[in-house]
């Protein structure tokens, strides 16, 4: 739990990195400007690359938190296939549509049914002996 917390705090910062550049960007050129238009300094007026460095700042920070959901989705849906996998090998499928349910996820507490089968057992004779001469 607390490499998730670590992890999530770490892109929080590097998003506020994104932010605040693009952020001083913006406002120096907005001062700049006004000091222009104020007449206190003679230079070009700043504002029009501020807000491009700004946007192209935002950009990168919107692309950057796309790109970590979407490796995030892709490493929830392998985790999910794994653990889907591993589920099945305990409950099989045969069992859940039994039950009328598509996954494991549908069923609920006290869900059951009732139906007339064969149950077949088969005893080898002997394989209690030579089963316990085997290794684990």
């Amino acid at each position: 739990m607390n490499s998730l917390f670590e992890f999530k705090t770490h892109y929080k910062t590097d998003d506020v990195i994104f932010f605040f550049i693009g952020l001083i960007a913006i406002f120096t050129s907005t001062i700049h400007d006004l000091l222009v238009a104020s007449q206190i300094i003679y230079s070009l007026y700043f504002f029009p690359y501020g807000l491009v460095t700004f946007i192209a700042f935002q950009s990168v920070l919107i692309a950057s938190r796309f790109s970590r959901a979407f490796y995030k989705a892709e490493d929830l849906t392998e985790s999910l296939f794994a653990t889907n996998f591993a589920i099945a090998r305990f409950v099989p499928t045969q069992f859940l549509k039994l039950l009328g349910k598509e996954n494991i996820a549908d069923v609920q507490l006290g869900d059951h049914i009732q139906q007339e089968m064969t149950v077949f057992f088969c005893d080898v004779r002997g394989f209690t002996s030579l089963a316990e001469n085997l290794s684990s």
